[in-house]
Order: structure tokens, then C-alpha cells, then sequence
């Protein structure tokens, strides 16, 4: 499974700041690939290394976003094909063919709803 990392203050980021090495504590857990970002005006960050099983491609690198959420998830979405399928009917186009991007979809459409509707092990 993926490694997740994060961190939120109140003071902005430390000039310098190396969140690649806790990312490098971690890659154990995501060999694939492994990414960052840096919100809450600098005084948070999202780290992800990767582990690919549904959708191999670039496309799906976390952190991902969709519009104004961004997510770094670990897990899986069994039932994420049938959750697209709806979405889908709602309006809701994807990029991508995995479960992350669901996720946000989901989200955006459910609210905190959507994780009622998510079957799987899953930590984000």
C-alpha cells in the first residue's frame, strides 16, 4: 500500500524544509513514484509515494486534485466502477482510470456522504 505524510501549523513552512526525506522514510511503502504539495498559504504540506494497482499512469499521482480539492489516498475503492458510473450520469467526466479521482468526484457530489458509499480499505 501507499505511504501517506502530512502536516499542518500555524506558522508557515521553514524555509529549507526537507519533506523529501520523510517522504524517503516512506518509500518503502510506494516504490512507483512520490509527490508533494505545500497549501494553507505555506503552513501545511501533503506528501504520497506511490504504490500503482489500478491506474498505472502518471495521471493518477498523488497528491491529486480535481478542481479545488486535493487528496492523497491510500487504499482501494472496490466498488469505485460502479461509483463512476453513477457520477458519470450526474455529469461528473474523469481523466483518469482509477479510484483516486472517484474519490474527489464523489466527494464533490456526496459531501462526507460519499464515504458511506465507499466499499474498501482506505485511509486519506
Amino acid at each position: 500500500m501507499c505511504g501517506i505524510a502530512g502536516f499542518i501549523g500555524r506558522a508557515p513552512i521553514p524555509q529549507g524544509y526537507e519533506f523529501g526525506k520523510v517522504l524517503d522514510k516512506i518509500k518503502h511503502r510506494g516504490p512507483d513514484a512520490s509527490g508533494s504539495m505545500i497549501f494553507n498559504q505555506n503552513k501545511g504540506m501533503l506528501g504520497h509515494t506511490r504504490l500503482s494497482i489500478q491506474d498505472l499512469s502518471d495521471a493518477s499521482v498523488q497528491p491529486f486534485q480535481r478542481d479545488q480539492l486535493t487528496v492523497t489516498f491510500n487504499g482501494e475503492i472496490y466498488n469505485f466502477k460502479e461509483l463512476r458510473e453513477e457520477l458519470s450520469s450526474y455529469g461528473y467526466r474523469f481523466a483518469t482510470t482509477g479510484d483516486t479521482e472517484v474519490v474527489l468526484a464523489a466527494y464533490q457530489h456526496w459531501d462526507i456522504e460519499c464515504f458511506n458509499r465507499f466499499n474498501g480499505m482506505w485511509a486519506m
